[in-house]
């Protein structure tokens, strides 16, 4: 692969030292031997060879090693066993050798990358982009560098494959490979995380333990319940975590579950799990209502005293079997408040998930103060605490690999955590092509995690000089322009966004980040390599215009001063096949699901719609349509099917027998009695408010039927609208700019009733089905005042 990454001189001089009294590597052409000791353990045959192979494209001369004493100058490779297993040291001597050493099994792979990164600026970029910088003469000042990261727990989610794997080790990421020198970031069942009930076997063992014993399940809503249909990770119940019984079981196969992964550690020659995962189901609550767990959350005033309780147990009878680990406690969801009084075990350390904070501001910023203060509240309560990062947006495809300016946070960000008895980070950080920006917030987050002192801003700009090229000004100028519009539209992006998230990304500031990828484009023309990365580098651009397309035009008017949606939906293709194919990527690998077939079929049903008879009479310009394929959902009791009765094709259902297998107590089965309760929220007057449904016939439609859900609104840029409780639907492109705040809109919802007759008896039955397909958004006034 071509490398056409310029650098600049100062930055090479302080790397290589010149101008420093220097050691030559290769005098006179002839480079110094590699000496490594005979007893390497795979990881450092894996720095020998790293070694070797840049040194050699480095100088142009091979550099080689060997098993023999030198007394001479040398480079030498040391395995120190003072040292600490990720702690190295790199040092010259008088007799001009370099000395690279460093703990096992990876301080000595760490001490070659830092040589490599540090001393000669070699940069790995993405897995498959490096630089290497060209010398005719290679050599170093004077060194006596060491260190260590800064966090011993460095994960991500994802980044495949064997360059991936390579990758992640050359930036001092934990990967599981032995020539890496692998340690499993976590063990406990079959999964690194939401493993209470993988630890107890696969579903269908789940299932069964539900049968033969019902009462190590969680008591919800008066009876002992298991979600049956998953019965995994993803299931929508936890456990009784104070029945004795179920508590024995459950150390029982974790126990097991530790011998056998020490017993291949030691066969594979790695190093013992580090972590092992006690972590809560993968839903919001689930957790049991009994007397013994009711008593403890209630004492402690949230349910991670149910959880911490049960993780103390489980870790202090594990203790001797895992003497050096830490069992790793998740805090998602209802467990993210720590417990008021319990304290975590030495053993335990807290894994906490981050659901509330806005993406584009540091946790410091006074939007995020609820997650920053059970950060520090945690401390109190836990000696170390990582934190599980979502790097990433949830929700429907409308929502997900859309432009997210948040890397200017991540540097504060990960200070915060280190500062705060930090202990590492889990990034969850998936779609690892139509993400976001993907190959710079990855690379900044390896940079930062194993040393939050660096600068981030700093950080950025060598990631773009190296990585664009002359393209890069107009690049770092496009995520200047996102980062100015979110701070002036105070912009919220959470986890699980609504695509309203997104409304400061206007027309305009559309037109202005398009005519930076002119200039970026236009500064590589004629290299084919920058230019495929500065399209992938504006690919969430595309996505975003494919999707807001038509708001854009009602924004301006017109669609004429806009890229044409056609070739912007081809080259969105091209770029995601192109980089599938040089990252050797897999379908799955690459989520194409998520990041080509979902998006493109979202595209094709939020098409034009026709304008339903109900509206004829209303002016083009003040009619707003919606397919609820826009909608995000967040509860398991809501789904999309298909449906030809709706001129979409699709649309929202409501299952009340899914709300009867997934009890949820936000979602009690008394909101869905007929007629619905709406909410709308934000609102120009007000947070939020609530409506139910009006317009309804005398009985009940077959059908889709129009109901009002409310008259005389005052929407936001941001608004949405709930009609079908766990799901939310943006209402985009209603309000275009600030010139239209403080108009007046009547919103519509278009349902569909199914089962049982709702209108006579006002209650849903199991068969019930409510389907909602549309939502229309009609302005009454216009020019209204603020």
């Amino acid at each position: 692969m071509k490398r056409h990454i310029p650098i600049l001189v100062g930055l090479i001089q302080a790397f290589c030292g010149l101008g420093a009294a220097e050691i030559p590597l290769a005098p006179q052409g002839k480079p110094l031997p590699v000496v490594v000791q005979k007893n390497r353990i795979p990881a450092e045959k894996t720095a020998e060879q790293e070694l070797l192979t840049y040194l050699t494209r480095m100088a142009g001369v091979a550099f080689r090693s060997t098993e023999e004493a030198s007394a001479g100058p040398a480079i030498r490779l040391v395995a120190d066993a003072t040292m600490g297993e990720e702690e190295w040291a790199v040092k010259t001597t008088d007799d001009g050798s370099v000395v690279i050493s460093g703990g096992r099994p990876r301080g000595l792979l760490y001490g070659t990358y830092h040589f490599l990164e540090d001393v000669l600026g070699v940069r790995w970029l993405s897995p498959v982009v490096e630089y290497v910088p060209q010398r005719a003469e290679l050599s170093v000042a004077s060194l006596d560098l060491h260190g260590k990261p800064a966090m011993p727990y460095r994960a991500i989610c994802l980044v495949p494959g064997e360059n991936g794997a390579r990758f992640l080790a050359r930036n001092r990421m934990i990967v599981d490979s032995v020539k890496y020198g692998g340690r499993r970031r976590t063990f406990g069942g079959t999964l690194d995380c939401h493993t209470v009930y993988t630890t107890l076997g696969n579903p269908d063992e789940v299932r069964r333990l539900y049968k033969e014993h019902p009462d190590w399940f969680p008591l919800i809503g008066g009876k002992r319940f298991c979600h049956v249909e998953r019965a995994n990770s993803a299931a929508q119940s936890q456990l009784c975590f104070t029945n004795p019984e179920l508590r024995d079981y459950w150390v029982g196969r974790m126990r097991e579950l530790i011998r056998r992964d020490r017993a291949r550690a030691d066969e594979l020659g790695t190093g013992y799990p580090l972590y092992y995962a006690i972590d809560q189901n993968d839903c919001y609550d689930g957790f049991c209502t009994c007397s013994n767990c009711a008593a403890i959350a209630t004492r402690e005033e949230s349910n991670a005293g149910i959880l911490l309780d049960f993780a103390n147990h489980v870790a202090e009878k594990l203790e001797g079997e895992a003497p050096e680990a830490r069992f790793q406690m998740m805090a998602l969801h209802s467990t993210e408040k720590p417990p008021k009084y319990m304290r975590a075990r030495k053993n335990v350390t807290i894994r906490l998930c981050d659901t509330t904070s806005n993406e584009l501001v540091p946790w410091t910023d006074a939007q995020n103060a609820k997650h920053l203060d059970n950060l520090k509240a945690w401390t109190a309560h836990a000696d170390s605490v990582s934190m599980w990062d979502y790097q990433i947006t949830y929700g429907s495809a409308s929502v997900v690999g859309l432009p997210t300016p948040a890397e200017r946070t991540f540097a504060a960000d990960i200070r915060m955590l280190r500062d705060n008895k930090g202990d590492g980070f889990f990034f969850e950080h998936e779609m690892p092509i139509a993400a976001d920006m993907r190959d710079l917030k990855v690379w900044l987050e390896f940079k930062l995690v194993e040393n939050p002192d660096l600068d981030g801003e700093r950080l950025i700009r060598e990631f773009m000089e190296l990585y664009y090229g002359k393209a890069a000004p107009a690049v770092r100028a496009y995520r200047s322009v996102l980062e100015r519009a979110s701070d002036q539209a105070k912009a919220r992006v959470g986890w699980f966004p609504s695509l309203s998230a997104y409304a400061f990304i206007t027309a305009a500031v559309v037109q202005e980040c398009y005519r930076c990828y002119d200039a970026a484009l236009a500064a590589v023309r004629g290299d084919d390599e920058l230019m495929a990365r500065v399209e992938h580098a504006f690919m969430s651009l595309d996505r975003l215009y494919l999707i807001r397309a038509k708001t854009y035009a009602r924004q301006l008017g017109g669609s004429a001063a806009l890229p044409d949606a056609a070739l912007v939906a081809a080259r969105y293709r091209r770029v995601f096949d192109r980089e599938v194919k040089v990252r050797g990527y897999s379908a799955e690998q690459a989520g194409h699901k998520k990041g080509v077939k979902e998006l493109f079929d979202f595209v094709e049903k939020a098409r034009d719609l026709p304008v339903p008879a109900a509206f004829a009479e209303v002016p083009q310009d003040a009619l707003f349509l919606y397919p609820t394929t826009f909608a995000s959902t967040y509860y398991r009791g809501v789904r999309f099917s298909d449906d030809p009765e709706s001129p979409v094709g699709r649309a929202l259902v409501l299952d009340m027998s899914l709300v009867e297998k997934n009890p949820h107590k936000s979602y009690p089965w008394e909101a869905y009695n007929w007629p619905l309760k709406c909410t709308i929220w934000p609102l120009f007057d007000r947070g939020s408010q609530s409506f139910t449904l009006t317009e309804c016939p005398a009985a009940q439609p077959r059908g889709y039927h129009w109901y009002c859900v409310g008259r005389n609104v005052k929407l936001k840029a941001e608004s949405v609208l709930s009609v079908l409780r766990g799901c939310y639907v943006p209402l985009d492109g209603a309000i275009s700019d600030n010139s239209e705040l403080g108009q007046e809109y009547d919103i519509w919802a278009s349902l569909k009733i199914q089962g049982a007759d709702v209108y006579a008896s006002g209650k849903p039955s199991v068969e019930t089905l409510y389907f909602c397909d549309q939502i229309a958004v009609v302005r009454k006034t216009k020019n209204a005042a603020k």
